[in-house]
């Protein structure tokens, strides 16, 4: 009877195994995989659902979101121009990805928010906290992770330019 138990959970271990093998993703680091995603999204660049210039109106045009857009204080210095947003995900986590110019260049880059959730995304810098944000470089992009308001935030800039927002 015990050897019946023994070959029917090696048998149950090998069906979940060969059904559900671990995912090519498993053992990147969480920064890296949002990084990954944010980048990819970036260099798609799909057309905004909203064009405005200002936070009311990616406020009033994001309703169907969990959380409510805010301006970064890490960015509130930054010389930068809204264009719009689109609705997105960060690893199936609803998001708004927010397109931004640099005044007077072709510099586009994109601020993405989403609600954070500590048991999907894991620790990330807070900013509220005194921690700076992450920088992880991917596809010729660097993406900058940090977490403020309760929620997550990330921004794209392309690699070896002057950095919008400076490290402390």
């Amino acid at each position: 009877m015990i050897a019946g138990s023994v070959v029917a959970t090696i048998a149950a271990f090998l069906v979940i195994t060969v059904l559900f093998p671990p995912g090519p993703m498993d053992n990147v680091p969480m920064t890296e995989r949002i990084a990954l995603e944010v980048a990819h999204n970036h260099i798609k660049l799909k057309p905004l659902d909203v064009e405005t210039d200002n936070m009311e109106g990616i406020r009033g045009y994001f309703t169907d979101l969990e959380f409510v857009p805010v301006e970064s204080t890490l960015l509130a210095s930054a010389d930068l121009e809204l264009v719009g947003g689109r609705y997105c995900s960060i690893q199936s986590v609803p998001a708004a990805q927010l397109r931004i110019t640099v005044p007077y260049s072709n510099r586009l880059q994109t601020l993405y928010q989403s609600e954070y959730r500590k048991d999907i995304f894991g620790p990330l810098p807070v900013l509220e906290q005194g921690n700076a944000p992450v920088t992880v470089n991917v596809k010729g992009i660097t993406v900058r992770i940090w977490v403020e308001k309760g929620l997550l935030f990330s921004l794209t800039d392309d690699a070896g330019l002057e950095p919008i927002i400076q490290p402390e």
